[in-house]
């Protein structure tokens, strides 16, 4: 039998990973020591895909300012070489596809996800994800970040099929 040969930095990973202290214990529930974050919320979003040049972020928000959109969550990255994709998040989805057709910029249809929204501590993100874990929802996508002032905010997708699924274990309406 050969033993394959890892680079160095992928054996010490490997080692580390045998280590008690690395690995991650099951999914039992929630953990006790994090509390649900105060607010979860179902929430509705459309992307522009854009050239992959510096300016488009900053010219999409500025319409959507000019526009008065109020935006919950924005998020941007490549899509390939020459494209990138501009995800946005408001409470008004329909002012939105106004602004775009306006605009005339092709925006994808209407897509979901949550929001989860709280106090910053230790273990934050980590109630809604074990519970999701727990019954086997997969969570296909996060993004999470500390708002300042001790909140913080976290976006998640969940494949289309589970969405309705997994606002009932989170206790979404």
């Amino acid at each position: 039998m050969t033993r394959t040969r890892y680079p160095k930095p992928i054996a010490a990973l490997r080692e580390l990973s045998r280590k008690p202290s690395f690995r991650a214990a099951p999914v039992r529930g929630l953990d006790q020591r994090a509390t649900m974050p105060t607010t979860i919320r179902k929430v509705e979003y459309a992307y522009f895909t854009v050239a992959n040049r510096s300016g488009e972020a900053a010219r999409i928000l500025e319409a959507l300012r000019d526009a008065n959109i109020n935006l919950l969550a924005f998020s941007g990255f490549p899509q390939g070489r020459a494209k990138a994709q501009i995800d946005l998040v408001t409470d008004n989805i329909d002012a939105l596809k106004a602004t775009a057709k306006r605009f005339k910029c092709k925006l994808s249809r209407t897509k979901r996800a949550f929001l989860a929204q709280g106090t910053d501590e230790l273990g934050a993100a980590l109630p809604p994800m074990n519970k999701l874990a727990a019954a086997k929802v997969n969570v296909i996508a996060a993004d999470a970040v500390v708002a300042g002032e001790g909140r913080f905010g976290m976006l998640f997708w969940v494949a289309p099929r589970d969405y309705r699924r997994a606002a009932k274990l989170l206790e979404v309406p």
